[in-house]
């Protein structure tokens, strides 16, 4: 089983109306995939003063298999990604980490 999580850094102007926006995609990915157990967290660590400002959110899927994992992947994110810049542009960046989950 892998964990799929993408971290957003999202302007301040974005952050009330960011996880309605990506309400859609987590709809779409449960529909089309086997990904399951979505989860979007606001992430609430103390920041320094060297990073930019905004607010940072998580995302995360359960895949069952490397195939669900390489079809959200490969496939899904990277329209999620099109669309977000396409809207916003460089207002939300991001990046994402699979991890093998142990237990």
């Amino acid at each position: 089983m892998h964990l799929v999580n993408t971290t957003f850094l999202v302007e301040s102007s974005l952050e009330k109306q960011f996880p309605s926006e990506i309400e859609d995609f987590i709809c779409m990915v449960e529909k089309e995939t086997d990904m399951h157990s979505p989860v979007l967290t606001r992430v609430n660590a103390p920041k320094s003063e060297e990073e930019p400002e905004g607010t940072n959110f998580a995302l995360q899927f359960r895949a069952p298999t490397g195939e669900a994992m390489r079809k959200y992947h490969d496939e899904l994110l990277p329209q999620l990604f099109r669309m977000l810049f396409k809207r916003h542009g460089e207002k939300v960046l991001y990046f994402t980490t699979i991890l093998d989950v142990i237990r």
